[in-house]
C-alpha cells in the first residue's frame, strides 16, 4: 500500500474512535458501569436506610415476645390478714396473722407491719423465695377498755371495742331437799352461784320465804368459780311452800299436823324465825313466858 494511503486510513480509525461517546455508541461495560456507580454497592432496589428484608420482621417477632413474657424479678403483694382472737374484755389478747406469697421469678424481701391506734407495734422482715408463702402472727393485749383500731401491712383499718373487767355473779338454780317433809322437820335450801364475768367479786345470797327475807348470806367469787350456798329451816304448818333465791325457785311441800315443837336454824345466817310465817308462833309464845318466870324468880 502507498504510504500516503496508509496514513489517511490511521486517521480515520483515530477520528472513529473518538467521535464514538459522543454518537451513543459506548461500550457495555460502561452502561452497566453507571449502572453500578447509581444503585452502589451492596444495593437491591431498595431506598436509601431501609433495612434488608425479614429484619422487620425479626424484630417485630422479638417485639411480641418481650411484650407477652414475664420480666424476672420478686413479685411479692399484699398480706393477706386473718382475726384469729378478737378480745372481749380488757387483758384479753388480740390475735392477728399476715400471710404472704411472692408470685416472682426471684427472692424477694417482705416487710409487714402491726399497728394499733396508729402506732407501729410489730414488725416481721423476711425473704421469699420464688412461689413461697410465709405465715407470721401478731399478738396485742389492750390495757384500757374503748374503741380500738388496729391495721396490718397498711391495709384496712379495722376496730375492736374492748370492755372493762367486770365481775358477774348470779344464782343459776335452786332445789329443796326432801321435797316434802313431816311439818316440824327440816328442809335444805341450795342455791348454786357462779361468776362468770371477768374479776372477782361478791355477792349477797337473800333466801325468801312466804314472801319474806328469811335468811341472807355474802357469796365471794373468783373468776370463772362457783359455790352452793345453803339455808336449813323447819316448817310447823302444813301447806305447799316456794323457796325464792335471786331468780330461782323450787317448791316442796310440808304435810301431817301442825307442829308445836320450835323452829331450829343450822345456818349461819342472822334470822327471826318468830317473825316468819309458818316457823310456828308457839316458839315465840314460849320465849315470852320464859322471860316472865325469870323476872317473877328474880323478885322473889
Amino acid at each position: 500500500m502507498h504510504p500516503r494511503a496508509r496514513s489517511v486510513l490511521v486517521v480515520a480509525a483515530v477520528v472513529l474512535v473518538l467521535a464514538a461517546p459522543v454518537a451513543g455508541l459506548a461500550p457495555a461495560a460502561a452502561a452497566a458501569g453507571d449502572a453500578a456507580e447509581t444503585l452502589g454497592p451492596g444495593d437491591d432496589g431498595a431506598t436509601s436506610g431501609d433495612a434488608p428484608m425479614g429484619v422487620d420482621a425479626q424484630e417485630d417477632d422479638d417485639g411480641e415476645r418481650n411484650a407477652t413474657s414475664d420480666e424476672p424479678g420478686p413479685d411479692v403483694g399484699s398480706a393477706n390478714v386473718t382475726v384469729l382472737q378478737t378480745p372481749e374484755v380488757v387483758g384479753q389478747p388480740l390475735v392477728v396473722e399476715a400471710t404472704t406469697t411472692n408470685e416472682g421469678t426471684e427472692a424477694g424481701r417482705k416487710v409487714v407491719q402491726f399497728e394499733v391506734e396508729h402506732e407501729i407495734v410489730d414488725r416481721a422482715v423476711f425473704v421469699l423465695q420464688p412461689n413461697e408463702t410465709k405465715t407470721v402472727t401478731f399478738r396485742h393485749v389492750f390495757e384500757t377498755p374503748g374503741n380500738k383500731t388496729f391495721e396490718v401491712d397498711s391495709g384496712v383499718n379495722r376496730f375492736v371495742t374492748v370492755e372493762e373487767r367486770r365481775p358477774e355473779l348470779s344464782v343459776s338454780s335452786v332445789r329443796v331437799e326432801p321435797a316434802s317433809v313431816e311439818a316440824g322437820g327440816d328442809v335444805t335450801v341450795t342455791a348454786l352461784v357462779r361468776n362468770t364475768g371477768y374479776a372477782n367479786g361478791s355477792l349477797p345470797v337473800a333466801l325468801e320465804l312466804f314472801g319474806e327475807v328469811a335468811g341472807v348470806k355474802n357469796v365471794t367469787l373468783a373468776t370463772g368459780e362457783s359455790a352452793e350456798v345453803t339455808f336449813t329451816r323447819s316448817v310447823h304448818t302444813p301447806g305447799s311452800y316456794e323457796a325464792t333465791v335471786a331468780n330461782a325457785s323450787a317448791e316442796f311441800r310440808v304435810t301431817g299436823a301442825e307442829s308445836t315443837a320450835s323452829a331450829r336454824t343450822t345456818d349461819s345466817v342472822l334470822e327471826s324465825a318468830s317473825e316468819t310465817p309458818g316457823f310456828g308462833p308457839v316458839v315465840a309464845l314460849a320465849a315470852m313466858l320464859a322471860a316472865a318466870l325469870l323476872i317473877v324468880g328474880r323478885r322473889a
